[in-house]
């Protein structure tokens, strides 16, 4: 009887932690007001505006998923030493099907305009022309990946509550 108590509890132990998610690929299964954004710790609850990154950190991969892709671009350029980022995926805006983030071409306009989960005004499209109808609905205007970092930079401090302290001298 101890042999077959043994041999559950190290049938059980290989099973939970056999699971290493190591070949965790493609986006995440989104759990709309379920999941909290890996950034604001909002819950998700817009799909439209929603990102994720597959990352791998401490030798596991996993999903840290996003409400904006404002809160995306915003983690990506603070320093996670611990994180690896293996793959972008980002929702498009129409169809709210998973798109790769590398490809997607990306509107970013005014937030008052393109209302966003978190204010970036920034959403994505699968291709250019979709990108090009929706930048002219809401007044803005299309970019690729490359420019996504810089325009989130410039967006940020364009609106700026307050004005940026100088230095003395």
């Amino acid at each position: 009887m101890k042999t077959i108590h043994g041999f559950l509890i190290v049938l059980t132990a290989s099973v939970v932690f056999g699971c290493d998610h190591a070949d965790l690929t493609g986006p995440p299964n989104l759990r709309l007001g379920r999941d909290e954004c890996a950034a604001c710790g909002m819950l998700i609850d817009d799909a439209k505006s929603s990102s994720a990154l597959l990352v791998e950190r401490g030798g596991r991969r996993e999903h840290l998923i996003f409400d904006d892709i404002g809160c995306m671009v915003d983690f990506e350029r603070e320093e996670h030493r611990d994180v690896k980022v293996l793959a972008e995926f980002v929702h498009d805006f129409a169809t709210v099907q998973w798109q790769t983030g590398a490809t997607a071409k990306y509107v970013i306009a005014d937030p008052e305009k393109l209302r966003t989960p978190m204010a970036s005004g920034i959403v994505a499209c699968a291709d250019a022309s979709a990108a090009q109808r929706i930048a002219g609905e809401f007044a803005g205007r299309v970019l690729d990946r490359g420019e996504l970092h810089q325009a989130r930079i410039e967006a940020r401090k364009s609106r700026r509550q307050y004005p940026v302290a100088t230095q003395p001298g």
